[in-house]
């Protein structure tokens, strides 16, 4: 369907908001980025978001990297990543992990259906490692 022309405008007005308050956002203190770090769960977690924190975590841990973690944060926040850039950091590869056999639905005949389950593994902070 067709994009409504007010539509449009809203979201012309939305992103000119955005840009206006992108320009005012600084870096975050390093001490935060610290903070964050010394918080993080180093495994890979559950869920869409799964990523290994045990990069971030390293480069946190590392000389000067806090600073170069709070520099990196302030550009995305600022929207002064190329699109190719963006394209690199966020690239995730998701892969189906079999879960095994699948249950019977109620009603239903037995079968042979596998679960599959999508895992998506963010790179981003591993290319950084």
């Amino acid at each position: 369907a067709p994009v409504e022309p007010a539509e449009i405008r809203s979201q012309l007005v939305e992103a000119a908001s955005c840009r206006e308050l992108s320009a005012s956002l600084s870096n975050p203190p390093v001490a935060l980025i610290r903070r964050r770090a010394r918080l993080l769960y180093l495994p890979a977690a559950g869920g869409p978001s799964g990523a290994r924190n045990s990069a971030v975590v390293a480069l946190a841990r590392s000389r000067g990297g806090p600073l170069v973690l709070s520099r990196f944060v302030g550009m995305w926040r600022r929207a002064r990543v190329t699109r190719e850039s963006a394209l690199l950091w966020s690239a995730a590869v998701v892969t189906p992990i079999d879960g095994g056999w699948a249950s019977r639905l109620p009603d239903e005949a037995p079968c042979l259906r596998r679960k599959l389950r999508p895992i998506a593994c963010p790179e981003v902070f591993l290319k950084c490692a």
